[in-house]
């Protein structure tokens, strides 16, 4: 069934829209180890994730891809990647840390084409290195006037921007290597859940169904908005999508200022202030090359 790019956009949006919303879904786990959410989110994601690979029809695409070993050794490091990317986003929403998380999803990009031109080679041009040169300012204003270093958002952006280099290595549609990914790491989040089990430091099962069903509907809200993004990632430009990103980390800034009440002082101000301009102006960038 063939659709259109407003659709695609509409697309693309909700699935922002459910990423921006995660903090209210994770922060729901107070209290809870989030390397025990972090398991179930891994081990139910793939069990969800199987049922919509097969419901689009794409059980023989997945059968060719996890018998591709080479391609294998690629979806490994890049859910290791991933699992650090959800550990620590987990972490700050159950930590009070939302602005940071945001924060990091902000300069994730601009990571990104830092990486690109360490690690590839890419020549930057002069817009995109004043936005890395803004960005980075941003972050050193929040380590002098904090006393310490961002590490959580530092932590997101880097470990998200690896993992798109990584699956640029061993190419598949977002939603097969998801597949991939949550399958290699479900053994050890199977394990992780066992062993607590047995140590008797287990949420699962303990603390009533309510947290039970928590745990469960994380693999579904995992993949729902992925396979919204994979179906309009088939019909919109990178630079589209990489725009309609920035709805993400925006709503998470919001939910941390106005629901959570997390400390918005001068220094973050000025910070974000460059960060912002230095998104800004790489959109503007990216926008005016796709034109």
């Amino acid at each position: 069934m063939s659709f259109t790019a407003r659709q695609a956009a509409l697309y693309a949006t909700a699935a922002n829209c459910i990423w921006g919303f995660f903090p209210v879904y994770f922060h729901l786990f107070i209290g809870i180890s989030a390397f025990e959410v972090l398991a179930h989110r891994a081990l139910w994601s793939l069990a969800f994730v199987l049922l919509a690979v097969a419901a689009m029809g794409k059980l023989a695409d997945a059968l060719i891809l996890i018998k591709d070993t080479r391609r294998l050794r690629w979806f490994l490091a890049s859910g290791t990647l991933i699992a650090i990317n959800w550990g620590g986003f987990i972490w700050a929403a159950t930590n009070g840390q939302i602005l940071q998380s945001g924060l990091g999803y902000y300069i994730y990009p601009l990571v990104s084409v830092a990486l690109g031109s360490i690690l590839l080679k890419e020549r930057l041009s002069p817009r995109q290195k004043l936005s890395i040169l803004l960005a980075a300012v941003g972050v050193g204003i929040l380590i002098l006037a904090l006393g310490q270093i961002p590490w959580i958002s530092l932590l997101l952006a880097c470990s998200f921007a690896l993992y798109g280099f990584v699956r640029k290595q061993a190419p598949a549609d977002s939603l097969l290597g998801l597949f991939a990914e949550t399958l290699l790491l479900a053994p050890l989040a199977a394990i992780y859940m066992i062993w607590l089990e047995l140590e008797g430091q287990a949420a699962f099962l303990h603390q009533g169904s309510g947290l039970d069903s928590l745990l469960l509907l994380g693999g579904l809200l995992t993949a729902i908005p992925l396979v919204l993004f994979a179906k309009a990632a088939r019909k919109l430009s990178l630079t589209t999508l990489g725009l309609l990103f920035y709805v993400n980390p925006s709503l998470q800034f919001l939910l941390a200022v106005f629901v959570y009440g997390e400390g918005f002082t001068l220094s973050h101000a000025l910070a974000f202030c460059c960060i912002w301009s230095a998104k800004a102006l790489y959109s503007w960038g990216a926008w005016k090359t796709a034109g």
